[in-house]
C-alpha cells in the first residue's frame, strides 16, 4: 500500500515537472516515489533537487513558484486524500479515523505519534472487534457499516423516514443488476420479517404504521421506476395477502415481479372472499393462479381455512401457497407434504418459487431457455480415453450395463434407469430398463399408459448428462418443471421427466466418459446416502468390467454444492 501510495505521488510530480518545463522530470518523480518510503525527510529531501535545478535553469522566479507549487499541491493531496484513503481500506479504518488519530496523536508525541497513529488505531479497532465490551470502537473506527441493508431500511422507516428508504432500496436493486425480484428475494422479504418479529415485543402502533405506510412509498416507487411489462389480455393471476396488512405488501411484492415477468396480475386482500365484501371479487377463470402470500412463523392453521375459502370460492383456481417466513427450511418432500394438508396446489418459500410454480400452472414454462452444458477442460484427453476404451463397442460392457441398470432401477425403485457414453456430439444409451408412464400432469398428451423410453442416441446439447461431464460431480434435478435451468429441455419434458439424477462413471485416471441415470415422472429427492449409493452403483461398472479400483465421490452437502443436488426453487 506504500508503494501504491508513493507512485500515486511520483507520476503526478513526473507529468507535472514535465508541463512546466523542469529538466529531468521523469528522474524527479521517480526519485520522490522512492524517497517517500524514508520518513518525514524522505519527501523534503526529494522536492530540494526539482526546486534546485528550476532555480539553476529558469534566470527569473517564474518556473521556481511553479515548482513549489506543484509540490505544494501534491503533498496536501496525497496526506490528505489519497493516504488516508489508501491505508484505510488495507487496514479497516475509515478515512475520517485515520485523521482524527493521526491528528490526536501528534498532538501528544509529535513526529512520533504521527508515525506510530495508524498502527495504535489499528490496534483499538482489533481490540473493538473481539472483546464485546469494548465494541464501540469498532463501530466508531472501523469501514463496514453498522447496519445491514434490510436493517438501514427498516431503521428508515421506523424514522419515517420513507425518501431514504426508497433511496436506499433502488440503489440495492441498481447493485443487484436492476435485479427487483433479487432485491425483494433478499432485502424486501427482510424487512417485513423485522416488522413480523417487533410487531409483539417492541413495535408500538405508530412505529407499525410507519412500516407499513413507508414501505407501500418504498413499493410505489420501485412499481414507478420499474414498471409493468404485461402482455395484452385478461388478468390470470390473483395475488393475495393471507391476513395482515405485511402480507399484503408481500404479496404486492409478488406482483410486481409477477408484471416485471409479463403476467396479468390483480392485487387483491383475503376480504373479498367474504360475502359482505365491499369490493367486488375478481373474475377467476379455469387455470387461473391465485398466489397467497403469508408472513406469519405459524401459518398452518390460517392457511388451511383460506385455501379452503378460495376453493369455495374458486373451485377451477391453482393456488400457490408463498410461506415467506417459516422458522427453519424444509425440505422439499415435506413442502409437498404440508400443500396436501393445506389444500394447496403448490407451496414454496421463495419468491422465486413462487414465481416460477405461477409461470409453469400457466403453461409458460417452455418459454424458459436452456442452456447447454459447457466442454470440460479435459474434453480432448477424455474423447480419447473414451475411444481408446471401447466403450461404444463392446458386448460386455452392453450387458453388464443393462444388469447394473436393471439392478438401480430395484435398490432406487424407480421407473427409469439408463446408462449412457457422452462422446463429443452425443449421449450413447448403452442400456436402459423400464420406461415412464405419463403422469396427471404432463404436458404432453397420453393416449395411453405405454412407457414411454428415451431415444438410444441424444444430441449432446440436449442430454443433462453433459453437465455431469462438465462439472465431474453427482446432478440432482429435484423437480425438471420448476428448474428454470433446465425447464426448457423440451427432449426431457416430451418425455415426461421431472426427476433426474445421474452418477458419473470414471476411469481410472478419474475421466467421466458416461453417467448412470436415473429418471421419474414425479418430483422426488435423493438423500446423501442415496447419493453415495448412486456414485459406488456407478463405479461399480467400471470396477466390473475392468477390474479397476475407484474411490468413492466426495459428497458436499446440497446446501453448499454448486452442482450436486442444487436447491430447486421451492
Amino acid at each position: 500500500m506504500q508503494l501504491l501510495v508513493n507512485v500515486s505521488y511520483g507520476i503526478p510530480m513526473a507529468a507535472g515537472l514535465w508541463l512546466i518545463g523542469v529538466p529531468g522530470a521523469m528522474l524527479w518523480g521517480a526519485l520522490a516515489a522512492v524517497m517517500r518510503f524514508v520518513p518525514y525527510v524522505g519527501p523534503m529531501i526529494s522536492a530540494v533537487f526539482p526546486l534546485a535545478l528550476a532555480f539553476a535553469v529558469d534566470p527569473g522566479w517564474q518556473l521556481v513558484l511553479w515548482t513549489v507549487a506543484l509540490i505544494v499541491l501534491l503533498e496536501v493531496i496525497s496526506n490528505n486524500v489519497i493516504e488516508p484513503w489508501l491505508y484505510g481500506s488495507s487496514t479497516g479504518l475509515s478515512a475520517m479515523s485515520l485523521i482524527v488519530a493521526a491528528t490526536f496523536w501528534t498532538a501528544m508525541w509529535g513526529p512520533i505519534g504521527l508515525i506510530m497513529s495508524t498502527p495504535l488505531t489499528v490496534c483499538l479497532l482489533v481490540i473493538g472487534k473481539y472483546l464485546p465490551q469494548l465494541a464501540f470502537l469498532d463501530i466508531l473506527l472501523g469501514s463496514q457499516p453498522v447496519l445491514d441493508e434490510p436493517t438501514r431500511i427498516y431503521q428508515r422507516l421506523l424514522a419515517d423516514d420513507a425518501a431514504e428508504a426508497s433511496e436506499l432500496s433502488l440503489q440495492i436493486v441498481q447493485d443487484k443488476d436492476e435485479s427487483v425480484a433479487a432485491f425483494y428475494g433478499d432485502a424486501g422479504v427482510a424487512v417485513l420479517r423485522m416488522a413480523v418479529g417487533d410487531h409483539k415485543h417492541a413495535a408500538t402502533a405508530e412505529h407499525r404504521l410507519r412500516v407499513v405506510d413507508g414501505m407501500d412509498e418504498v413499493l410505489d416507487e420501485l412499481e414507478e421506476q420499474y414498471p409493468s411489462t404485461r402482455q395484452p389480455g385478461r388478468t390470470r393471476v390473483i395475488s393475495m395477502g393471507g391476513k395482515w396488512e405485511v402480507d399484503q405488501l408481500a404479496a404486492r411484492m409478488v406482483a410486481h415481479c409477477l408484471e416485471i415477468d409479463g403476467h396479468g396480475v390483480q392485487n387483491v386482500n383475503s376480504d373479498v372472499l367474504s360475502s359482505h365484501s365491499a369490493v367486488e371479487p375478481p373474475e377467476v377463470q379455469r387455470g387461473d393462479v391465485v398466489c397467497v402470500s403469508w408472513m406469519s412463523t405459524e401459518p398452518y392453521a390460517a392457511a388451511r381455512n383460506l385455501c379452503r375459502r378460495i376453493r369455495r370460492a374458486w373451485p377451477q383456481s391453482r393456488i400457490v401457497l408463498l410461506l415467506w417466513n417459516l422458522p427453519q427450511e424444509i425440505s422439499r418432500e415435506q413442502m409437498r407434504d404440508q400443500g396436501a394438508k393445506l389444500g394447496a396446489d403448490e407451496i414454496t418459500a421463495s419468491l422465486d418459487g413462487a414465481v416460477s410454480a405461477v409461470r409453469t400452472f400457466l403453461g409458460d414454462a417452455a418459454e424458459d431457455v436452456f442452456e447447454p452444458a459447457p466442454l470440460p477442460k479435459n474434453e480432448e484427453k477424455r474423447l480419447k480415453a473414451l475411444h481408446a476404451s471401447g466403450m461404444l463397442q463392446s458386448e460386455a460392457f452392453r450387458k453388464l450395463s443393462q444388469q447394473m441398470a436393471k439392478r438401480a432401477a430395484d435398490i432406487f425403485d424407480i421407473p427409469l434407469v439408463a446408462i449412457g457414453v457422452i462422446d463429443d456430439t452425443h449421449e450413447h444409451v448403452i442400456a436402459i430398463h423400464g420406461g415412464l408412464t405419463p403422469g396427471q400432469e404432463d404436458e404432453m398428451p397420453a393416449d395411453s399408459n405405454t412407457p414411454r423410453r428415451f431415444q438410444h442416441s441424444l444430441s449432446r446439447d440436449e442430454a443433462l448428462g453433459s453437465f455431469v461431464v462438465a462439472s465431474g460431480d453427482i446432478l440432482q434435478v429435484e423437480d425438471l418443471k420448476h428448474d428454470r435451468r433446465y425447464a426448457g429441455n423440451m427432449a426431457f419434458r416430451e418425455a415426461g421427466v421431472r426427476f433426474y439424477a445421474a452418477a458419473p462413471i470414471r476411469d481410472k485416471a478419474g475421466l467421466v466418459l458416461g453417467v448412470l441415470g436415473l429418471a421419474d415422472t414425479a418430483p422426488r429427492e435423493l438423500n446423501e446416502r442415496e447419493l453415495r449409493l448412486l456414485q459406488a452403483m456407478a463405479n461399480d461398472i467400471m470396477e466390473e468390467w475392468k477390474g479397476i479400483d475407484l474411490p468413492d465421490l466426495e459428497i458436499e452437502s446440497q446446501s453448499s454444492s454448486a452442482t450436486l443436488g442444487q436447491a430447486v426453487p421451492d
